[in-house]
């Protein structure tokens, strides 16, 4: 167990930080432990844990003279240690300040105090803490403090005449210089990470003052410091500072920016700090706009070429500082002697000197299998691969960035030797004669072909791409770059110095007239500090979030809801208008995007951007006649009075998380309802869609309202980080594996959620359907969107008797549908994946059925050909998962009872169902299997109507929504009464005491039974009169009808007979005859 001291606080009786002294690493600071030692209750325990720390810290505390004394530990050290400590220093400075021990005595003894704490702990370890020890080594104004230490506070305060002894013991005494120059440099070193779009995610300048003195005597000085903001700018900008012994603590305290200090003799490190450089009140919309506004940055455009073995690095350079520092002060030439009249103006005034970007170097690190580097092409300076540190150096000469521009890098990589001899994987072959690399046909393009230098999004240069080889090369690509760097003359973090002042009345010693030499210099040193990093391939393009700052923006978004801002109607009519135009302005991006992620065409993706702005404005339309209070049906005569009605009010902060298949309807018109009915929303889009989510991201932000509507994105990490916060109503689309853990979650805190999963959903043909149109409509509902619809038909079970026909009929269809196939048309997409692809193409490899139809699989490509399969049994692969895909299983049952049967066993409750047949076999389907929704005669029909509610039921999901149902979806239904003053003496018999007065409340509103005990209906005489023994009112006006009709037609036969009375009596005689 280690016993080290790393800080001690002090604190007057106001919690006022009086003395921070730092010994050893970087604990939390004073301004963090107090609040966690005030938590506690009176009176606070000497050993507190504070586990909410990083790292966990024991804070030892000791109270004393209504001073209190902090020393915060993080790692394991010995309690009486660290207490014998504080007891001690108490002591120490009772003894050398005197008693009682005042906030004021510390303060104006500082330098005493930083000596005495100085000495009694050296870097932690407690060493000399004796005060006839300490008596030796502490000086105070040239008095020894040994003899009589009161005399010499006494002098350090000004109350004795000072001697001309040594004043510090940082300074020697009786300092002679023939050249008086004061010299100050601030050299910051900078850390900055940023996203491949240049978003930073975090950034930090870690700065040093540096100062000169070469002035005789005791000169005591003030250094101003500012920044923008003036002093509150000072503040949020210095962090963690640390300062000599020499700097009076409590001028900075006072007056952030200001040191007052007597400077010991030569060059000496003054203060140390480190500046954020991102704002301190980050949130999701203020992070998007950041623009750290660096000179360089860096961007790197990966797998491009004919087998995706080259990347390109882009540097970019600025010839502008933007909060650039004011030019430096020209110090003293070599050899001149300073003659102590020339005071240069800080912060200001004209000069020459400009800032100047200097010693570029670009690194760029590779992967360990990169073999080697064929081919490095700069456009400035030069390049070379180091195979032993897995790396590339560009450096780019000084001369070079003297204006603005851009210099470009192309490198080929070679990966590791494949399974034929001499054949790298990448497709680059080495020849055994000469041990060069030979390119051959198909693995690069001509040499002689200068290449063109593509922007940040990767793109094809050649007609053909071997998309299994660029496959293949993806882990060869860099994964980040940093640029190394020096400018002069400039901050980043726009410290600078406003001015050095020698106060003549506090110094000693100066000789009359004196006016040193004052110099400032600046220098922002980046060693590899600005890295540009990269996803893995399939999130490549994602832009991440920060996800420290997640919990924050769901708290700013939930405070904007209690606000109110959300619930007047004209601000949501509002927001669903602007929401129109931003999907209507980025629609080019958006149809881009869908083509990029899943290959979906021009016309299914425009489809799918239309839905969305259609509901735009058919939600806008119908918004306020939705929104009105509805009144209460059903309700007691006896309850009228109260005016029982319904109120929508909006849930409150709801979480959207959508999918990938379709990835704007299934987030837009969720959100669309969620700003209907008055919400605030954080949107989370599929990480596997990046392309998509990066445009839904600037919809968004540029078209609502930012403190009302976010966009999250990010993976799995992301997620649940937001499944931890605290929600009024999740909406989740996806698959049953991530719906359950939502729920769970949910159930935690009680949050109501609804849930958009799939199924395995059955469609059934019957030998009485109209089988061409069954195989036509079903072939659509697996080829749109290449399958990938959780609505789509999982399986297809045929009748015997129709199987061969139905069987003709699809493959009719299909050559209807693409006449030139699948492969090359825009009408069909692709496995949104590599994953996805895998997935469905290992059920197929594990279906015992027989391919019937198609089959064809590229996994370069991820493209998969509509594939029919004839199955032999329920049992088979296909049928036991989703397939999710362009996969079409045939089963041929023997009666629709079987088919029934079967469809109940593999999933009782699909999220679709869709029978072929007559009205009695339709109707019997819907009657004996259940499903979230059903197409008669039709594949998914019904989840392409935008108006009609859509959900699932059971495990195929919970809720629904589109149309009026999405408003419903985000709002909660709230009963409201309200009881007038007047109605007192109605409801008084609600009121104890309660005798008599049961009757009387069963009087007003019990209902008695119609019905006797065996269910059967019981009607009173005048029901049965009424009703004519019907025992209802439509079955009353039945009877009446059809008695109305047999009296006309026997009157109309009484007026044919001649002796009506005498007919009748004849005919009744036959009949008894």
């Amino acid at each position: 167990m280690s016993s080290a001291i790393e800080a001690l606080y002090i604190f007057d009786q106001n919690n006022e930080p009086i003395l921070e002294h730092i010994y050893r690493s970087r604990p939390a600071s004073a301004r963090t432990v107090l609040p966690l030692y005030l938590a506690h209750s009176t009176p606070q325990p000497s050993v507190i844990h504070l586990p909410d720390i990083n790292p966990s810290t024991v804070l030892f505390s000791v109270t004393h003279s209504n001073l209190l004394f902090l020393s915060p530990v993080s790692t394991e050290t010995e309690p009486l240690f660290v207490l014998e400590f504080l007891h001690r220093v108490i002591e120490v400075l009772e003894e050398f300040i005197g008693t009682p021990l005042l906030a004021t005595k510390i303060e104006g003894a500082y330098d005493v105090v930083a000596q005495l704490l100085g000495e009694m702990c050296d870097a932690g370890n407690v060493c000399n803490t004796e005060p006839n020890a300490l008596r030796d080594d502490v000086e105070v104004s040239g008095t020894s403090l040994a003899s009589n230490p009161s005399a010499g506070l006494k002098q350090q305060l000004g109350l004795t005449p000072i001697s001309n002894g040594p004043a510090i013991p940082w300074r020697r005494a009786n300092v002679r210089h023939t050249s008086n120059e004061l010299y100050v440099d601030i050299v910051e070193t900078l850390s900055v990470t940023l996203t491949p779009s240049g978003r930073p995610l975090a950034a930090f300048a870690n700065g040093s003052i540096l100062f000169t003195s070469k002035i005789s005597g005791v000169p005591d000085l003030l250094l101003t410091l500012s920044a923008s903001g003036g002093k509150l700018g000072m503040e949020k900008a210095i962090e963690l500072p640390v300062f000599h012994p020499c700097v009076r603590l409590a001028r900075w305290r006072e007056r952030p920016g200001e040191l007052s200090f007597v400077p010991p003799d030569g060059k000496f490190m003054l203060a140390g700090y480190e500046v954020n450089l991102m704002p301190s009140n980050l949130d999701l919309n203020t992070w998007s706009r950041i623009n750290l506004q660096l000179p360089v940055s860096i961007e790197v455009s990966k797998s491009l070429g004919s087998v995706g073995a080259d990347f390109d690095v882009r540097l970019r350079l600025s010839a502008a500082f933007p909060g650039a520092s004011a030019p430096p002060v020209s110090r003293p030439a070599v050899g001149t002697r300073g003659s102590g009249r020339s005071t240069p103006i800080f912060g200001g005034g004209n000069s020459s000197s400009a800032p100047a970007l200097q010693n570029v170097v670009v690194t760029i690190p590779v992967p360990p299998a990169v073999r080697n580097i064929t081919d490095l092409r700069a456009s400035r300076g030069e390049a070379f691969f180091s195979p032993a540190d897995h790396c590339v150096e560009w450096r780019v000469p000084t001369k070079d960035t003297a204006a603005a521009g851009s210099a470009t890098l192309r490198c080929t990589v070679v990966g590791p030797f494949g399974e034929n001899k001499g054949e790298s994987a990448n497709g680059l072959a080495l020849d055994p004669h000469n041990g060069d690399y030979d390119e051959n046909k198909d693995a690069y393009q001509t040499p002689d072909v200068k290449p063109k230098i593509s922007s940040v999004t990767p793109r094809p240069e050649d007609e053909y791409r071997d998309q299994g080889k660029v496959q293949q090369n993806v882990p060869l690509m860099p994964s980040s770059a940093s640029v190394s760097f020096s400018v002069k003359g400039w901050l980043a973090s726009g410290i600078k110095v406003d001015g050095l002042v020698v106060d003549t009345r506090k110094s000693r010693g100066l000789g009359e007239g004196v006016k040193p030499y004052k110099g400032v210099k600046y220098l922002t040193i980046s060693k590899k500090g600005v890295e540009t990093r990269f996803m893995a391939s399939t999130l490549e393009q994602q832009q991440l979030y920060p996800v420290d700052i997640i919990p924050a923006i769901v708290n700013d978004v939930r405070t904007t809801f209690h606000t109110q801002k959300t619930r007047p109607l004209e601000f949501r009519k509002k927001q669903l208008r602007k929401l129109y135009w931003g999907l209507k302005d980025n629609a080019s991006d958006l149809l881009a995007a869908c083509k990029k992620d899943i290959a979906k065409g021009a016309f299914e993706a425009g489809l799918e951007l239309d839905w969305c702005t259609n509901d735009c404005i058919f939600v806008c339309n119908n918004l306020e006649k939705w929104a009105k209070d509805e009144k209460a049906p059903d309700i007691p005569l006896t309850n009228v009075l109260l005016n029982p009605k319904i109120r929508k009010d909006p849930y409150g902060l709801v979480l959207i998380i959508g999918t990938y298949n379709f990835p704007l309807n299934l987030l837009f018109c969720p959100l669309i309802g969620a700003i209907a009915a008055g919400n605030t929303a954080i949107v989370k889009p599929s990480e596997n869609a990046p392309a998509v989510a990066a445009v839904v991201e600037r919809v968004i932000s540029s078209s609502l309202d930012p403190s009302c509507y976010r966009v999250v994105l990010g993976g799995i990490t992301t997620t649940t980080i937001l499944l931890d916060q605290k929600w009024d109503k999740i909406f989740y689309t996806g698959g049953a594996t991530v719906g359950t853990i939502i729920a769970k979650k949910a159930a935690e805190t009680l949050t109501p959620y609804t849930l958009e999963l799939g199924g395995r959903n059955p469609a059934i043909v019957t030998k009485n359907a109209n089988i061409r149109l069954a195989a036509k409509r079903l072939l659509w509902g697996k080829v749109h969107n290449a399958g990938q619809v959780c609505i789509s038909q999982n399986y297809t079970m045929v009748e015997e008797p129709v199987l061969e026909t139905f069987i003709a009929e699809m493959k009719g269809a299909m050559a209807e549908f693409y006449p030139n196939g699948t492969r090359t048309t825009d009408d069909y997409g692709r496995m949104v994946n590599a994953k996805q692809f895998a997935r469905v193409k290992s059920m197929l490899e594990n279906s015992k059925g027989r391919i019937l139809m198609g089959g064809t699989l590229d996994e370069s490509d991820n493209y998969i050909e509509p594939t029919m399969i004839l199955v032999d049994s329920a049992d088979d692969a296909l049928l036991k998962d989703e397939s999710f895909g362009p996969l079409i299983p045939v089963l041929s049952v023997s009666s629709l009872t079987q088919a029934i049967q079967i469809a109940n066993s593999v999933h009782a409750t699909p999220l679709g169902l869709y029978p072929f047949g007559t009205p009695a076999e339709t109707a019997r389907c819907l009657d004996e299997i259940r499903s979230g929704g059903a197409s008669v005669n039709d594949a998914f029909i019904h989840g392409a109507i935008p108006t009609l509610a859509f959900g699932g039921v059971g495990d195929s999901g919970q809720g629904a929504y589109r149309g009026k149902a999405s408003f419903d979806c985000f709002s909660h239904r709230r009963s409201i009464t309200n009881t007038p003053g007047w109605m007192e003496r109605l409801l008084a018999t609600r009121y104890p005491p309660y005798d008599g007065k049961l009757e009387k409340m069963r009087k007003m509103g019990t209902l008695k039974p119609n019905f006797d005990r065996e269910g059967r209906v019981k009607l009173n005489m005048i029901q049965y009169i009424l009703t004519l023994g019907a025992g209802s009112a439509k079955g009353g006006l039945v009877r009446f009808l059809a008695v109305l009709i047999v009296s006309q037609d026997l009157s109309k036969l009484l007026l044919l007979c001649e002796n009506p009375v005498q007919d009748m009596r004849e005919i009744g005689s036959k009949a008894c005859s």
